[in-house]
């Protein structure tokens, strides 16, 4: 045990810039991930939820409409998981998602290669960096008021299966730039028995030490790297 964590403990070392653990260089035509949501951005919401004008609003979003179906297939800047998930869907029904590139610091890779489904892969053969991990999952309710999104299949860790997870707190939910993060909207989630959502994360499993018992989790350093969808 204490073998396999201390590798993913160097794995979670590595720059995401190191081009070991990248594909071909940019070639100037791939979509663009963005990390970290420049400050205009949170500056512009703020001017939205203050504004009583309700009509430059509404030509905001028409704006918004047009650009993102002018780019339906086009090179686009990203700046939330929510956005890639929505255009890994387009691509997938249009068989495009082996010549399509996201890029990321330098660095292209494919959709098909960045979305990996979870369904019971070994951990230890899983790429090294980031990727988009997805997945049925439940939304549950922890008694500090925070949630865990915990997956329904599961890693394959030394012969034995174990779920992963991803903690949200209370805080970065109310703080996530979308919309469609709700506290209300978690709340009734949790209420499910059955998995009840898609999440769809930007992260790497990491192995945790927890109560004489390792686990598999994914970890947040915005709420922009992550994303859920009642049905796909």
């Amino acid at each position: 045990e204490k073998d396999i964590i201390n590798k993913f403990k160097k794995a979670a070392s590595q720059t995401e810039s190191s081009s070991k653990y990248r594909n071909r260089k940019s070639n100037g035509i791939a979509d663009i991930f963005i990390l970290e949501r420049p400050k205009s951005h949170w500056e512009r919401k703020q001017t939205d939820i203050l504004s009583r004008d309700v009509a430059s609003q509404a030509e905001r979003k028409r704006s918004i409409k047009r650009k993102a179906h002018a780019s339906y297939f086009s090179p686009s800047r990203y700046f939330s998981v929510m956005s890639l998930v929505s255009k890994y869907f387009r691509l997938k029904k249009a068989n495009k998602l082996y010549d399509t590139y996201i890029n990321i610091k330098g660095f292209d890779i494919s959709y098909n290669e960045m979305f990996i489904e979870i369904k019971d892969q070994n951990l230890a053969s899983l790429p090294d960096y980031p990727r988009v991990y997805f997945g049925k999952a439940f939304v549950n309710l922890l008694s500090n008021g925070d949630y865990s999104i915990n997956f329904a299949n599961k890693f394959n860790l030394q012969g034995g299966l174990s779920r992963p997870s991803i903690y949200l707190s209370r805080k970065s939910i109310r703080e996530s730039f979308s919309k469609k993060v709700k506290e209300k909207k978690f709340e009734a989630l949790s209420e499910k028995k059955y998995p009840s959502i898609w999440a769809f994360v930007y992260s790497k499993p990491l192995l945790k030490e927890r109560n004489m018992g390792i686990y598999i989790n994914f970890y947040l350093n915005n709420m922009d790297l992550f994303d859920f969808r009642e049905k796909i």
